[in-house]
């Protein structure tokens, strides 16, 4: 049952006809429903219970508010660890007129657009979440659709999931709405990076408005299909695999009424989920790049060069570059020619046009790590000019990520290493598992032992890579330290104890005490009471059995 917002939100009727976006953040919180607060300083919704509301009320009836003026709603915020819902509730629509858009866990922006036929009579948009915890709003508005590159691909999802058929952590979850902004459309492709083995299964879902998973319809004219589970192979001699979506497919993935597109499979890990346009196909060249950014995916679908008014001069943008790379030919995608192979500068720098070599062993080599990068290759003058800015140290938190006695999982975020002093980053956690197998992600790096598997020990440094094993440690309270230099491909390590590691194992030697609830010790519990377990400084109720 939709529950109505208290409070109106006082500044709605300055919202503007003429205007192409409106803040809609200095007005957020105050109404709402459930166990929740609202920081107006920080921006911070905490969450004590789950499915709880908060947002802004316009009105009901004649007092609802008329957003014909704008396309869709955003908010952004930062990473967060629960996953939410931005609801919409419209006048127009009886038991139907609230449309939800799922943000999953991890995302920083989610956008809900506006029903053309029912915009002109806004109720209320409200967040609700899926479990407690908190999301810190950064922006919140409304805003005519964007443009979008047509020529450009558009990422989905990254990461690195390794898919299974049951548990948690194991689907790859795609907003309704990053398809929307995206504006995918009919002969629009889906991209899929990944890794697999053999006997592997795959199958895309989406979810309706009943919350059931239904396989996507254009599941049944891949090659290789099983109309029994619904499902296909990837092929595991390939890294990239695309499907191209038919009206019914793409209005699927765009419907607001849906709540989410899942990837679901075994043996299969995913790395990226995109959107290569269909406009991009006449676009493009036979010209590809492949290096560290991307995983040496050489020749592979989503990283050609674009065409340009000039014959012989292509261009290739991307979100961020780094490491070693190189540029081949392919007369199909994942058929790359290496008899035509574009290399041979190490160290390049922003901003020059260095002459390249042909069929050299040499890979090109950018320093440090560029965002918003454009790479143009002219082929008249046998140049290659990268433009982008020098990425200073762009991470705010470092994340542990790895196995914490739930499974192994690169997309952790709830241990961040927080930035205190210039490269410096520090957490403190207490790690419960037995043995705990860690990494360190930066970004969309993960850094590593650089070599094989390597117990901790306190006080020791170590140097991390962006290769290698996982450290361990046993359970316990740590305080983890870790330096990184900006643009660098190492970092290092140190770990030390925990505020209160010490107490640890004077705890597990104590005397255990039991207490009734009334708070009167007891020296022999009773089969079937609960009672007050106390060890040390730990104390916790406890069923006896």
């Amino acid at each position: 049952m939709i529950k109505r917002l208290l409070t109106i939100c006082a500044a709605a009727a300055a919202l503007s006809a003429s205007a192409d976006t409106f803040d809609m953040l200095p007005t957020f919180g105050g109404g709402g429903w459930g166990d929740r607060t609202y920081d107006a300083d920080t921006r911070t919704i905490t969450y004590n219970d789950e499915w709880v509301g908060i947002g802004w009320w316009f009105g009901s009836g004649a007092d609802a508010k008329d957003l014909s003026a704008y396309d869709e709603f955003v908010l952004e915020t930062e990473e967060s660890s629960i996953a939410y819902n931005i609801a919409i509730q419209y006048v127009e629509g009886g038991d139907n007129n609230t449309v939800s858009v799922t943000v999953p866990a991890g995302k920083t922006k989610g956008i809900a657009p506006l029903d053309p036929e029912r915009k002109n009579a806004v109720q209320q948009i409200y967040i609700q979440n899926h479990a407690p915890g908190t999301i810190t709003l950064t922006a919140a508005y409304l805003q005519n659709s964007a443009e979008v590159d047509p020529t450009a691909p558009v990422v989905l999802w990254e990461g690195s999931r390794t898919l299974a058929w049951s548990g948690e952590n194991n689907t790859v979850e795609i907003a309704i709405s990053d398809f929307v902004a995206a504006k995918t459309v009919a002969g629009d492709k889906i991209v899929i990076d990944y890794t697999s083995e053999d006997g592997n299964g795959f199958k895309m879902i989406y979810v309706n408005p009943d919350w059931e998973w239904v396989a996507l319809p254009v599941m049944s004219t891949l090659e290789g299909y099983n109309a029994e589970y619904s499902t296909i192979n990837l092929p595991s001699d390939k890294t990239s695999y695309s499907i191209t979506l038919d009206e019914e497919n793409a209005a699927l993935c765009t419907n607001a009424a849906n709540k989410k597109i899942l990837l679901q499979g075994d043996k299969i890990t995913v790395k990226k989920v995109s959107i290569v346009h269909a406009a991009a196909e006449s676009a493009l060249s036979n010209w590809y790049i492949g290096g560290e950014f991307n995983g040496w995916k050489n020749g592979a679908e989503g990283f050609a060069f674009s065409n340009t008014d000039t014959e012989g001069v292509y261009t290739f943008k991307t979100a961020s570059l780094s490491g070693e790379f190189l540029i081949v030919w392919a007369d199909e995608p994942g058929t790359p020619d290496w008899t035509k192979k574009i290399c041979g500068v190490q160290n390049m720098e922003a901003g020059t046009a260095y002459p390249y070599k042909e069929n050299d062993n040499t890979n090109f080599s950018v320093k440090g790590i560029l965002k918003d990068v454009t790479v143009t290759l002219d082929t008249n003058a046998k140049t290659i000019l990268i433009e982008g800015a020098s990425s200073e140290n762009q991470y705010t938190d470092i994340y542990l990520v790895g196995d914490f006695g739930e499974g192994w999982s690169e997309d952790i975020t709830n241990m961040p290493l927080r930035l205190k002093d210039g490269d410096t980053y520090t957490g403190t956690y207490k790690l419960t598992a037995e043995t705990s197998y860690f990494k360190l992600k930066a970004g969309s790096y993960v850094y590593s032992t650089g070599g094989g598997d390597v117990a901790v020990e306190l006080g020791k440094e170590y140097t991390t890579a962006k290769t290698g094993n996982a450290f361990s440690l046993p359970a316990g309270e740590y305080t983890f330290t870790y330096v990184m230099a900006k643009n660098a491909d190492t970092g290092k390590l140190t770990v030390t104890k925990g505020a209160g590691i010490a107490d640890i194992t004077a705890d597990d030697n104590a005397p255990v005490e039991f207490f009734n609830l009334q708070g009167i010790r007891v020296a022999q519990p009773e089969q079937g009471g609960i009672y007050i377990r106390r060890q040390g400084s730990k104390v916790q109720k406890v069923f006896v059995k």
